[in-house]
């Protein structure tokens, strides 16, 4: 990995030394006492949800449960293959199932 410039060490050495900014808040400062209870008073203060959106809201829940459940089951029970050949060996079944003239001779691509 080749070095940066110099002029870019220059400028993140200028960055260290400089001073902060004015009117950047400074991350140190410890919150004034009381301000956990006024958040949580603001917040118990909201008005609650009206019961339809309430309502629509947990069959949005319900209803994704019962997807992901069903997506669940079915991944689980789908019929796999164990092996290439035999996923290769049941599609040229079909293929013969499908269509009489199907020629299902392996052949090798033309490139």
């Amino acid at each position: 990995m080749k070095r940066p410039p110099a002029s870019l060490d220059d400028l993140l050495a200028a960055a260290r030394q400089a001073p902060p900014r004015a009117d950047a808040p400074d991350d140190d400062a410890p919150l004034p006492p009381g301000t956990a209870v006024r958040i949580a008073a603001r917040w118990a203060a909201t008005a609650p949800l009206p019961n339809r959106a309430r309502a629509w809201e947990r069959l949005s829940y319900v209803g994704l449960a019962v997807a992901l459940v069903l997506c669940g089951i079915a991944a689980w029970t789908a019929p796999q293959h164990k092996t290439v050949a035999a996923a290769v060996e049941d599609d040229l079944q079909l293929g013969d199932f499908l269509d009489a003239d199907f020629d299902a001779t392996a052949t090798t691509p033309p490139f």
